[in-house]
């Protein structure tokens, strides 16, 4: 559930907008929860703040799957539980949609904007998915979620994880995706600093030699040209073409 009055700029255009999230086991096994929303309205992507969520689960119910569990609560507990509950579900969906604490959670979501992926992206992607214990596909799925937007900071990791969840068919695992979305925005800065920064040693070198090699195809220009020519004078013997080598390589 949206609402529109309750909304927050993290960039010009681009705006989320407070909701919740309300699911609740079919078999009546399991529990109910609710849960504080940021819907972006830009990609339509939800992102779960699943620390602040209310949770409850169904006690002293029968199940289906034994019959020699009964009832062991009274009805009047399971009443006064019930509506204990239910009034902490309405404080929750307040504090969901008021103005101060959506702004607070829509804040957290705009300082990621700031954190650059310097290092390499599959390689944070691959951390990504042993932190949160995503499967091969799903690593696969946010990996090219993140290529196709094309934003390779802090933020741009969080959406291509809330992207890929619209593409889950399973609704559970869906908004468990945009759960560890949530998740994201509550690491330490040396979390985000050490995902930031993965394979970016790697990455330097690799530029470092690819440089190299393009100044050194640059250095061999003349030699190639002085031997064409024959009467310009160049040195075309190895000895020359080492000494270019050696020059480009300090």
């Amino acid at each position: 559930v949206v609402t529109s009055r309750v909304q927050f700029e993290l960039a010009p255009g681009d705006v989320v907008h407070a909701g919740v999230v309300i699911s609740n086991s079919e078999t009546g096994q399991g529990s109910l929860s609710v849960s504080p929303l940021v819907f972006r309205l830009l990609c339509r992507n939800g992102l779960i703040a699943a620390d602040q969520a209310m949770r409850k689960t169904h006690i002293g119910r029968m199940t289906e799957t034994s019959s020699d569990e009964v009832t062991f609560f009274k009805e009047d507990t399971l009443a006064a539980d019930d509506a204990a509950f239910f009034l902490k579900v309405r404080d929750t969906v307040q504090a969901a949609v008021s103005q101060a604490t959506f702004s607070l959670i829509a804040e957290r979501m705009r300082k990621t904007m700031g954190i650059k992926l310097v290092g390499d992206p599959v390689k944070s992607v691959e951390r990504l998915a042993v932190k949160y214990l995503l499967q091969e596909h799903e690593k696969a799925g946010v990996l090219r979620a993140l290529i196709k937007d094309g934003d390779l900071t802090g933020f741009g990791l969080v959406n291509a994880v809330t992207g890929y969840a619209q593409e889950v068919d399973q609704y559970d695992r869906s908004t468990e995706l945009e759960a560890i979305g949530g998740r994201m925005l509550d690491q330490a800065a040396k979390e985000w600093a050490e995902l930031a920064e993965l394979g970016a040693q790697a990455l330097s070198a690799g530029l470092t030699l690819l440089h190299s090699v393009e100044a050194f195809a640059e250095q061999l220009k003349p030699i190639d040209k002085g031997a064409k020519a024959g009467s310009e004078g160049l040195d075309t013997d190895a000895d020359a073409v080492k000494m270019r080598i050696a020059a480009v390589l300090e």
